[in-house]
């Protein structure tokens, strides 16, 4: 992570709002809200990250602006713990169907104070800032969604800066 590329872009930057731009929840044949299952019985796999940075022109009055729109995912996928055919948590992508499966994506939108930022800063906030952003609005509608569909709670953790060995 450059920390400088970050404050440049964390200076150039004013979050006006975070939606939820779309979301998609299945529940597999197998689930049932009347099927007691009891905390343990369930393993996550979680995904996120962001996706995509669109721009925009907006005019009033006076004055110009330029938005900055990032689109970030966010996941979640729960089996149940003893559906694996193998150790690693991996097998479970190819060999059996979540029980659960909820994806979102959220648009993050910030005015663009600094017309002259680089792409690079914009980057590294894309990589570093806009998770921080959107995070509490993930947890919460993942909690309600969990909540609505009878299962129990899942603690999503705080959001953590991604590590530079993850990133692609």
């Amino acid at each position: 992570m450059d920390r400088t590329l970050l404050r440049q872009a964390q200076t150039a930057l004013v979050i006006q709002d975070v939606v939820l731009h779309s979301s998609e929840v299945k529940a597999d044949e197998r689930f049932s809200p009347f099927r007691q299952l009891p905390d343990a019985a369930l393993a996550t796999q979680h995904k996120f990250g962001t996706i995509e940075k669109l721009r925009y022109s907006i005019s009033s009055k006076n004055e110009n602006h330029s938005l900055l729109e990032y689109r970030y995912e966010a996941g979640l996928r729960m089996f149940e713990a003893n559906s694996s055919t193998g150790d690693d948590e991996n097998d479970k992508v190819d060999t059996v169907p979540p029980l659960i499966k909820i994806e979102t994506r959220f648009s993050a939108v910030y005015v663009l104070l600094d017309e002259t930022i680089s792409e690079e800063a914009l980057e590294e906030f894309a990589k570093h800032n806009v998770g921080f952003n959107v995070w509490p609005y993930w947890r919460e509608y993942t909690a309600a969604t969990l909540s609505r569909m009878r299962l129990p709670p899942v603690v999503i953790p705080f959001y953590q800066i991604p590590d530079e060995t993850e990133e692609s």
